[in-house]
């Protein structure tokens, strides 16, 4: 007999096509399966199709309005208390629902969410598990970024999302680091994270060079002056100049790169982090 939760997956889709079979089917070999899997198609040409399986809803944007929109329009159509993101280039491990939603359940009510750890695969280089360390502090971890999660290894409460605001549909790109600073920096939330690998995480083509500096700098506008502590905001400047480090290394321009790193000096831990995600060793 199938199990079935209140759970509504939710995958964003703009065109790959040729993808979307495999993610549909790394959800059916779930031991615990959603109520409904939603999709999101962000204006795909041609209109994405799935056939006949069951609990599938489409819902389509006419045109393509970017990741930030797609995921607002889902969770806002989205029928049950529980949401777990899924990226068209990702797949899950046949217990990811079971186990996040025991945990999910039986969480206190400051709890937003739970994510895990996950499988790089790809490029050689970063490939391996990722998973995150201890945290007290969850905004002042991701002041330092979202390299060890969330993305396809997130469940959270749809209310507690509802109550601190979507993703802002003017970015791009990071639009889910800007999302998770806005949802921890009041404290009242946090987040839980397994350490087991419940997810492969494809390791994907670089992004638009021009949408990420873009990104970057809303960004910076946005949260570092509500960045009250010192050491936060050190935090913060380090790790955008990282990642304009690589935006600058993906375009050539390596004198700019190395005045970005300069910068990055501010917080040596993130730069010890990116060395470990680049040596494998987190």
């Amino acid at each position: 007999m199938t199990v079935s939760a209140d759970i509504t997956v939710l995958i964003c889709a703009y065109n790959r096509h040729e993808l979307l079979s495999s993610v549909l089917g790394s959800v059916a070999r779930q031991t615990l399966q959603p109520v409904e899997i939603l999709i999101v198609d962000d204006g795909s040409m041609p209109a994405l199709k799935v056939g006949s399986q069951k609990n599938v809803r489409i819902i389509r944007h006419a045109n393509n309005k970017g990741p930030a929109a797609a995921r607002n329009t889902g969770i806002k159509a989205a029928r049950t208390p529980y949401i777990a993101l899924l990226d068209t280039d990702d797949l899950w491990r046949p217990e990811k629902l079971a186990r996040q939603y025991e945990v999910l359940c039986a969480a206190s009510d400051d709890v937003f969410g739970v994510f895990s750890a996950f499988q790089r695969i790809g490029r050689a280089v970063r490939a391996g598990k990722v998973s995150t360390p201890r945290v007290g502090d969850w905004h002042r971890f991701f002041l330092m970024g979202i390299r060890s999660g969330p993305g396809s290894t997130l469940m959270f409460r749809r209310s507690a999302f509802v109550e601190t605001g979507g993703f802002d549909e003017a970015l791009r790109r990071y639009e889910d680091w800007d999302w998770l600073l806005n949802v921890t920096r009041s404290g009242k939330y946090r987040f839980l994270c397994l350490n087991e690998v419940l997810a492969d995480v494809l390791l994907s083509g670089r992004p638009d060079i021009k949408q990420c500096r873009q990104a970057l700098d809303v960004i910076e506008k946005k949260h570092l002056p509500n960045t009250g502590k010192t050491s936060e905001r050190r935090l913060l400047r380090a790790a955008l100049a990282v990642e304009r480090a690589a935006i600058a290394r993906w375009g050539g321009n390596y004198m700019e790169t190395g005045r970005h790193l300069l910068t990055a000096l501010g917080a040596p831990e993130i730069l010890l982090r990116e060395l470990r995600l680049t040596l494998n060793m987190s």
